[in-house]
């Protein structure tokens, strides 16, 4: 063996490792990536409990790491309403909606956050959007998107409290 083949028999395998170190180090997910992961599986408040600026930095955390999740969107869209930011929650439902656009829910929601900000016309296109997409899922009209059409031809706005609900409670709009 010639010092050039014992030099290439040793340097060979050293390179593999550096690949293979390298690519593996820039794959795997950080500690911090884990721990919001395991954040994001836990629930959001529900009726009674007040969201936070503590919820809202999770939920944008967890929309930043699973982009398209729709539910996180409008988990987070919730919570920045429930925060008198409804730029920011139409927004999120308008990006939920991008990804889901049969999700009667969010066209409700929507529509229920049109109204409140005086668009009329906006809630109502959301309410028969969410009357649409309910008939074809369930061959049958949505009560709940019958409501909002009623509220949105009447121009009845956000109840009082609407902002203070969480996850798990039914649109407004009912």
């Amino acid at each position: 063996m010639t010092r050039r083949q014992r030099w290439q028999s040793l340097l060979w395998p050293l390179v593999l490792l550096a690949l293979f170190v390298g690519t593996f180090r820039r794959a795997a997910p950080t500690l911090a990536d884990a721990a919001v992961a395991a954040e994001c599986d836990s629930p959001p408040p529900t009726n009674g409990q007040r969201i936070g600026a503590a919820d809202i930095d999770r939920l944008e955390r967890c929309v930043a790491i699973d982009v398209g999740n729709a539910e996180l969107m409008v988990d987070l869209g919730r919570a920045y309403a429930a925060d008198n930011r409804p730029v920011e929650a139409e927004r999120l439902y308008r990006r939920a909606l991008g990804i889901d656009p049969a999700n009667s829910d969010v066209h409700v929601w929507l529509g229920e956050l049109l109204l409140s900000r005086g668009d009329r016309a906006g809630a109502r296109r959301e309410a028969q959007d969410a009357l649409r997409w309910s008939r074809s899922v369930t061959q049958d009209r949505s009560p709940r998107a019958e409501r909002a059409a009623e509220r949105s031809e009447r121009g009845v706005g956000a109840p009082a409290g609407f902002a203070r609900r969480g996850r798990g409670a039914e649109p407004a709009l009912v």
